[in-house]
Order: C-alpha cells, then sequence, then structure tokens
C-alpha cells in the first residue's frame, strides 16, 4: 500500500526553491571555493568561508532577477 503525501502550496514552492538553491550551490561550489581559498589561504578556513556564504544563500529570501545576480551576490 502507498503513502499519500499532501503537500500545501506554500510547501511545494519551498520545495521548489530549494531544489533551484541547490542546483546553484552545486554549479558555483568549486569557483566559490578556489576563489575563497586563494583570499583565505588555508583550506580550513576556506572551508568555514564557503559554508558560510551558502548557508546564507539559502536562508536568503532575497529574489534574484538572473543567475549572474545570483553568482555576484556569492562572490560578494
Amino acid at each position: 500500500m502507498g503513502v499519500l503525501i499532501v503537500l500545501e502550496v506554500e510547501e511545494v514552492k519551498n520545495v521548489l526553491v530549494l531544489t533551484d538553491k541547490k542546483a546553484v550551490c552545486e554549479k558555483y561550489f568549486d569557483s566559490i571555493y578556489r576563489l575563497v581559498l586563494c583570499r583565505v589561504k588555508t583550506k580550513d578556513a576556506a572551508d568555514d568561508v564557503v559554508q558560510e556564504v551558502f548557508y546564507k544563500y539559502i536562508k536568503t529570501d532575497r529574489e534574484f532577477e538572473t543567475e549572474e545576480h545570483v553568482k555576484a551576490w556569492l562572490i560578494r
């Protein structure tokens, strides 16, 4: 017997947003990591900074107009 899962519209939107944000994180992780590593010089510090950057990105409610705006936000 299957399980029926009922989601409210807002819950579905949240899942879609998280899926989109996951894709962005996967796409830009390497380039952001390399940029941060060049600036902080140690792997441990780079790990911490990159984790914080992507955590803030996932938590933000800001809507970005284009993917270029997302990339610029991540780099800043």
